[in-house]
């Protein structure tokens, strides 16, 4: 395209460049308006944003950790990693045949404890 082209097309749309520039103007104004709001708003929040994306980073780093500890003992979710300990006299608690039963104590007066479907652990 030749200049004189170019200068032929802007003549026939005349109207509609005025309007066109008043438009972008504008947009231009609202386009700072809404910075200077934005600028604004981060200002008044920025503790609570750096507070955010610390325990954003405190969550990500215990996800990385939970992962990486399902990945080489995914028993894990199933038992304790750290079972408490056990104390002389008191019933180990065991699973058998899908049912968990209780040791039967004499505590109550000779009588035997209800029946929480939990056995001693047999060692």
């Amino acid at each position: 395209m030749n200049l004189s082209h170019v200068d032929s097309l802007i003549g026939e749309n005349r109207a509609d460049v005025p309007a066109g520039c008043r438009g972008a103007a504008q947009v231009a104004d609202n386009h700072t308006d809404l910075t200077g709001r934005l600028d604004q708003t981060l200002d008044v929040n920025s503790e609570n944003i750096d507070e955010l994306l610390e325990n954003l980073r405190h969550v990500s780093q215990n996800l990385k950790e939970f992962t990486n500890t399902i990945k080489t003992r995914p028993y894990t979710l199933i038992r304790s990693s750290t079972p408490r300990e056990h104390k002389t006299g008191e019933p180990r608690l065991i699973q058998a045949r899908g049912a968990i039963k209780r040791h039967p104590e004499k505590a109550n007066g000779g009588k035997e404890k209800e029946s929480l479907g939990l056995q001693p652990a047999r060692l």
